[in-house]
Order: C-alpha cells, then structure tokens, then sequence
C-alpha cells in the first residue's frame, strides 16, 4: 500500500512539474510577441501580461506561497521584454511537499537530501529570444 503511495506521488509531482512547465511556456510566447491584452483585460507591460498567462495556464498552482516566479533578460531593466532583439528568461522554483515517507526516504537515500520530510525544489525554466526585425524588412 506504502508503494503504491508513492507511486502516486511521484506521478502527482511530474504532474505539477509538467503544467508549470506548459505554463511558462504559454507565457513565454505571450511575452515574445510582445502583447499586454489578456482576453479582455489590458495590461500596463508585457511582463505583466505574460505573468497573467503564467496563473492562468498553471492549473491554479501559481501564485502560490511556495513558488518563486522570476522573470529576467540581458538588461537590468524589463524594458526589452517582446521588442526586436529580445532574449528573456522565465523561471518558477516550486517547493513541493511529500505526503508519503517512502518518497522522502527515496530522495534523502538517493537524491543526497538529509531531511526525510522536507520535499523537493521543482525549477522550470525557459529562455526566448525573438528575432530582430524592423519596418525596412517589409
């Protein structure tokens, strides 16, 4: 029965992982072309928009206390976030909890972690990089 826990565990956090990465990812694109509408609702930056996208598209998992959403690129500033030339990153760190012991010993056993009970780091993380483009092209 303990193993059979776990196995459903270990599928709920490739769960978790997969939709915050489906997540960052539709936020990605949204930020790559650069538009501050979300349906009907608009946006002051493009950052905000794509971090609209990001709660949207995570299944209810963000925003959540146990996450960490970053959004960086090239400059300090986010003012090239969708322009000509842009490369930007999103990342969200996930603190995930076990429910089972057996999954918690596994990782301290194996995974190098000493607290049985302390759960797992999921970190997506993806780079975009638009194209530089500009009126002459057309």
């Amino acid at each position: 029965m303990l193993f059979f826990l776990a196995l459903m565990q270990w599928s709920h956090m490739f769960f978790v992982h997969q939709t915050l990465q489906h997540a960052v990812r539709e936020a990605g694109r949204q930020a790559l072309v650069g538009q501050t509408n979300v349906g009907d609702v608009a946006h002051a930056t493009v950052e905000a928009a794509a971090r609209q996208i990001l709660y949207n598209s995570s299944l209810g998992l963000l925003p959540s206390p146990n996450a960490r959403v970053l959004f960086a690129n090239r400059n300090t500033t986010n003012a090239d976030f969708g322009g000509a030339n842009a490369t930007f990153t999103i990342r969200v760190e996930y603190r995930y909890g076990y429910h089972t012991p057996l999954v918690g010993f596994y990782n301290a056993i194996f995974g190098g972690n000493n607290n049985f009970n302390n759960g797992s780091n999921l970190i997506v993380s993806s780079t975009f990089v638009s194209e530089k483009y500009n009126d002459d092209f057309l």
